[in-house]
């Protein structure tokens, strides 16, 4: 298990508000840095500059480790302890091992429960009989407690007893003394999966951070913890992590009789567990994480791919056959794999789900994807963006209707357009010379156009404003006081942000606006032929949303 943090704001290095891209990339370089020192030709001034080095690489590593539980504070003092006895070449086989589990993008665990990162051996006894190793993935949990070591770490070992080999997920604790630390590790650290609250916590951080994430931190708690009530400080930093990561549960481990709190803690918790409620919390953990994971486009498929059948009425469609058999083509076989053949189906066959009509397992997948992004309603699509951008356009828009629209837009806006016979106004973005690229459309130039079609007569012909948010270089617009001020103009204008290049918004705590639920956006992203909607949305009728969660 990590330990608690132990580093006060004497630490050399401030914790960065862009950790999780530095993290990796010092482990890396650290390594390269190590394999140098253990070299045999590393003598004199050469081998003293990888030290110094080696030595700030320890120093940034120092200011971020604490904020993720694997591989672990324990993990990383080891590293260090070497390194200070040197002792390059066992640091660096450790520094190795931690990269490795890097590029598995998660940190795996022991079925037999030896937690840690483990070295790739072919050791008998290390696969199964699949040959796959016993591992199962493992996510961070960010624990707030401000008590005495040994009873934290009596808590964490506790609930650690309480997993099974049938569990899907295992978890580590990231555990933290202040609400200053807490926002920090749930902004740097996308691991996090789940936040358990107690009663004992400070306020302000003894670590140094970043003065840009101090400052967003500060900004988040401001009007916060004015209360000395310990309760309503609880109350204040679930409010704060729902804004930052809504799709993150937070539950609260009481320490006093819960009827007493019951009145003021109903509905704002996922869970609220006693210090005696450890099998109960640990389930929680483990299903709430399985609920997110579910996919139940993917799991047809499977299950599909599984299935004997023959198809008759569709003859290109085989199943493989035509391959395997093949004495010409089965090195398709071996380039694809069996699974892709097998899963191969039409939207006559039966057995998953159609796009058109959806039903069951994509009519569920729509469903999820639309709650992840926050949106009403969410449609896939398969053939790229380009070709949702004309679904969107020629299912809106007729012969004759006018579209303002951002000259910079993607060309398949264009394409659109023409297909749908409408009558284009461009919009120009403002240039940013120094920076050789362009902006945005500004505001004022919307609606002088639209303010320009009303006086000539043509203001009822405008149905659609096209707008690209962000842009290709980054400007983000604000897409609801841009919808406010031109609804004021014409009620009933259809919006379509395009959004392929800001799909990750959502799920980013920066980026996140307070109302972006209650606006109407268009997304989209570009992933090779993997299309994505931009769907437009009735301002007057209320919010809705496209999105594009690819099943996988």
């Amino acid at each position: 298990m990590s330990k608690r943090l132990t580093f006060g704001k004497n630490q050399a290095v401030a914790t960065p508000d862009s950790a999780w891209r530095k993290r990796k990339d010092a482990w890396e370089h650290l390594g390269y840095v190590l394999s140098e020192i253990s070299s045999e030709h590393q003598d004199g001034p050469g081998r003293k500059e990888h030290e110094l080095e080696a030595g700030r690489l320890l120093g940034l590593l120092a200011s971020i480790e604490p904020y993720w539980a694997n591989p672990g504070l324990d993990y990383f003092n080891e590293v260090s302890g070497l390194m200070s006895s040197g002792h390059y070449a066992d640091a660096m086989r450790l520094v190795y091992q931690a990269n490795q589990s890097f590029r598995t993008i998660t940190q795996y665990v022991d079925l037999e429960g030896h937690e840690g990162i483990q070295a790739e051996t072919d050791e008998p006894g290390t696969s199964t009989p699949g040959g796959t190793k016993p591992y199962v993935p493992m996510v961070e949990i960010l624990l707030l407690d401000n008590g005495p070591a040994d009873e934290i770490a009596r808590f964490t070992e506790e609930l650690a007893a309480q997993r099974q080999r049938t569990d899907p997920f295992h978890y580590n604790f990231i555990v933290v003394p202040s609400v200053e630390d807490a926002l920090a590790a749930v902004l740097i650290n996308p691991s996090i999966q789940g936040v358990v609250l107690t009663a004992r916590f400070e306020l302000a951080t003894r670590r140094r951070l970043s003065s840009t994430l101090h400052k967003f931190i500060v900004n988040r708690t401001a009007g916060y913890f004015e209360s000395t009530r310990q309760i309503q400080r609880l109350l204040d930093l679930e409010e704060i992590l729902d804004k930052l990561h809504p799709q993150i549960p937070v539950y609260l481990m009481a320490g006093v009789a819960l009827e007493s709190i019951a009145h003021e803690i109903t509905g704002r918790f996922r869970r609220i567990f006693s210090r005696n409620d450890g099998m109960d919390l640990h389930l929680s953990i483990i299903a709430e994480v399985i609920e997110r994971y579910h996919t139940p486009f993917f799991n047809a498929l499977q299950k599909h791919a599984k299935r004997p059948g023959g198809v008759f009425h569709a003859m290109p469609i085989s199943r493989a056959g035509s391959v395997q058999n093949s004495p010409w083509a089965r090195d398709l076989v071996d380039f694809y794999g069996k699974n892709l053949l097998l899963a191969e189906t039409s939207a006559t066959s039966g057995g998953l789900d159609s796009l058109l009509d959806p039903q069951s397992s994509i009519k569920k997948a729509h469903e999820l994807a639309a709650r992840a992004f926050g949106s009403h309603r969410t449609y896939f699509v398969t053939n790229g963006t380009s070709t949702a951008n004309k679904i969107v356009h020629q299912s809106i828009l007729a012969p004759g209707d006018i579209v303002l629209v951002d000259r910079n837009c993607h060309k398949s806006h264009h394409y659109s357009l023409v297909l749908a016979g409408a009558h284009v106004s461009y919009l120009e973005a403002y240039p940013l010379n120094e920076h050789s690229m362009y902006g945005a459309v500004p505001l004022r130039d919307i609606k002088a156009r639209l303010l320009q079609l009303r006086r000539e007569g043509l203001l009822h012909k405008v149905k659609m404003v096209t707008l690209t948010n962000c842009t290709f270089d980054g400007i983000i617009y604000d897409p609801r006081r841009v919808m406010e001020e031109c609804l004021a103009i014409k009620p009933d204008l259809v919006f379509l942000w395009d959004e392929a290049w800001f799909a990750f918004a959502s799920f980013h705590p920066v980026y996140r606006q307070p109302h972006r639920d209650e606006r109407c956006q268009g997304a989209g992203r570009r992933d090779g032929n993997a299309g994505i909607p931009a769907a437009p949305c009735p301002a007057s009728q209320g919010p809705a949303s496209a999105w594009h969660q690819r099943p996988a």
